[in-house]
């Protein structure tokens, strides 16, 4: 019996983890939401870097005839994006590409802190601290 007891005390704690989890990137995508989609950044080149992408997915080749001063990766790798969804190029994909970009690195930035320590509260505070170090380049 004492095995059994410890079993789903165990299990509660687990489960107890994964809603803490939940609810961590709940809050920050709704924070990243929040913040991408009700301020202006005074540096913010989205309405060029999607102009770019437009003219790059027309068959205009980059620094000929599209102007950028980004490299081909990041036109090769939005532009798969676009078609393979089949999303237009817009403000409100962009941005809900930027946040779901975002809270995977913090995700992935967690994990990995979890892998190496094993400690979950460790891992979930350096997921936070990701989340927020990460808000200037998203903007």
């Amino acid at each position: 019996m004492a095995s059994l007891s410890t079993n789903i005390t165990a299990f509660q704690l687990r489960s107890g983890k994964a809603w803490f989890a939940v609810v961590l990137v709940s809050a920050m995508g709704l924070a990243g939401y929040q913040q991408l989609f009700s301020t202006f950044a005074p540096y913010d080149d989205e309405g060029y870097v999607m102009l770019s992408l437009a003219s790059y997915r027309d068959g205009k080749p980059l620094y000929d005839e599209t102007s950028t001063q980004y490299g081909p990766a990041l036109f090769a790798l939005q532009s798969a994006f676009h078609t393979v969804t089949g999303l237009p190029i817009s403000h409100d994909v962009t941005r809900l590409r930027t946040l779901s970009a975002w809270l995977l690195i913090a995700a992935l930035a967690g994990a990995l802190v979890y892998r190496l320590t094993g400690h979950f509260w460790l891992a979930s505070a350096s997921s936070g601290v990701a989340f927020l170090h990460l808000d200037r380049f998203c903007l």
